[in-house]
């Protein structure tokens, strides 16, 4: 069996696993129980996915493709982040309005 991805945790390997069972390729999880030992080995490149060698070409375009898609839609979501802040700013204006004027008016009843 040859590596095809190296997950950052076994959630992620497990993720890239069922994608690849749902493509007709049969696939390994190596390193998984390993992750308990953190603190004591290194933390990088312990959980990795394998295939057999003939099916790696296909199980790397698949893999290829699905982080090409997660990468689309992260560019999307950043094209949408000004509106976020703007309610933020509009938020915090109102807030600062708000406090000014109950100040003015608790200072104004309390003399």
């Amino acid at each position: 069996m040859i590596l095809v991805y190296e997950a950052n945790d076994a959630i992620e390997a497990h993720m890239m696993q069922d994608l690849l069972e749902r493509n007709h390729i049969g696939s390994r999880i190596d390193g998984e129980l390993l992750q308990g030992g953190i603190g004591e080995i290194q933390t990088m490149g312990l959980v990795t996915v394998l295939v057999e060698e003939d099916d790696f070409d296909n199980a790397k375009s698949i893999i290829d493709e699905w982080e090409y898609s997660i990468s689309s839609q992260q560019l999307g979501d950043n094209e949408s982040q000004p509106f976020p802040f703007l309610v933020f700013l509009m938020g915090f204006v109102v807030g600062v309005i708000v406090t000014v004027a109950l100040l003015v008016n608790w200072y104004r009843v309390g003399l």
